[in-house]
């Protein structure tokens, strides 16, 4: 396995674009549990009870399906920037059920979370594929090499996206996607109802600081004990961490702006790791090309495309080791940024 590839480490496993259109088809006969009902939903959400938990989880809810909406196609398969911005609001809707999981019931919240996952995969994969493709031609100049010199390989991840492409028509095909629509806007109904006591009834900053600081909290400790040369399991798990923080900074800085700015901070850290992703991204294909997984039987891998892609390869490691070195001190600051914000979330009100 080449450098890069462990250096960027798990960030690249998905599973592969035929594996994903094969399971793209139904695996399972039985219907989705069904969202619980409510009698008439009431009117449009008014100030006096939009400080509680369950007017807010109600109102980010039908915000997500509504960005989902409008960046789906009515026919075909979105484009590029599309497939990006839907990726973007079904990771949303997944950090939905995961902060308002205690609204619903537990089935029905843990299936709503599976299926977004299964979404949000099909798109990602596509996503990454668009990216890297889009980025050939640079990532060629900067290793002193022409896309001729690397033959059939911009060819091959043609062929590849257009593979994950299938997959992804395959998921909107699914019977389950319509049914995932349908059961996100019975859940948004079932929370526009009366607010009952329990979780719903709870004021919207009580959740805001408790969750952030809970995951500041844990997102700070995990960053204290990795390092630049650190193992790449570890700086996967912090990206993760990173995102998490970033989708719920967002969701409550609708409601305090003021969280923004740490949102923005966020964003440029899960940024700087999400450089190991594009690395992996590139190591995977490259790999699997040299391998002959996908080149074409007639066109043999002779010296002058080993040398390119062997140049590309190194490309990458070189990009790889760029942002473990820069990681450490941004991360020095980063955590400066952090501590700042416990002091914005016990001045919410």
């Amino acid at each position: 396995m080449s450098e890069a590839k462990q250096a960027a480490g798990r960030t690249a496993r998905r599973p592969r674009a035929n594996t994903e259109a094969r399971n793209a088809k139904p695996r399972d006969a039985s219907p989705p549990p069904a969202a619980p009902t409510v009698a008439k939903p009431a009117e449009e959400t008014d100030t006096a009870s939009a400080d509680t938990v369950q007017r807010f989880a109600e109102r980010s809810l039908r915000q997500a399906l509504a960005a989902f909406a409008t960046h789906t196609p009515a026919a075909g398969l979105p484009d590029a920037t599309a497939v990006h911005q839907l990726r973007i609001a079904a990771r949303r809707m997944r950090v939905w059920a995961r902060m308002f999981r205690s609204l619903l019931p537990a089935e029905h919240a843990r299936h709503l979370s599976q299926e977004l996952r299964r979404v949000a995969r099909a798109l990602g994969t596509v996503r990454d594929l668009d990216v890297y493709t889009a980025h050939l031609p640079s990532y060629a100049a900067e290793a002193g090499i022409s896309l001729e010199d690397l033959g059939g390989y911009e060819r091959d991840l043609e062929r590849t996206l257009a593979e994950a492409r299938a997959a992804l028509a395959g998921v909107y095909a699914d019977p389950r996607f319509a049914a995932l629509g349908e059961e996100l806007a019975r859940t948004a109904a079932l929370l526009t109802g009366d607010v009952q006591e329990g979780p719903g009834a709870e004021p919207l900053t009580a959740l805001a600081r408790r969750r952030l600081r809970r995951t500041i909290k844990r997102l700070r400790k995990r960053g204290a004990a990795v390092a630049g040369d650190a193992p790449a399991d570890a700086l996967h798990e912090l990206r993760i961490e990173t995102k998490k923080l970033r989708y719920e900074l967002e969701f409550f800085a609708t409601a305090h702006p003021e969280l923004a700015a740490t949102a923005r901070t966020v964003k440029r850290m899960q940024d700087l790791l999400g450089e190991l992703q594009d690395a992996a991204v590139a190591s995977e294909n490259l790999e699997r090309y040299a391998l002959d997984a996908g080149r074409p039987n007639d066109e043999p891998l002779d010296a002058r495309r080993a040398f390119a892609l062997g140049r590309l390869m190194q490309a990458q490691v070189e990009r790889t080791m760029d942002v473990r070195r820069r990681f450490s001190a941004a991360w020095r600051e980063f955590d400066k940024e952090l501590k700042r914000a416990r002091k914005t979330l016990a001045a919410l009100e």
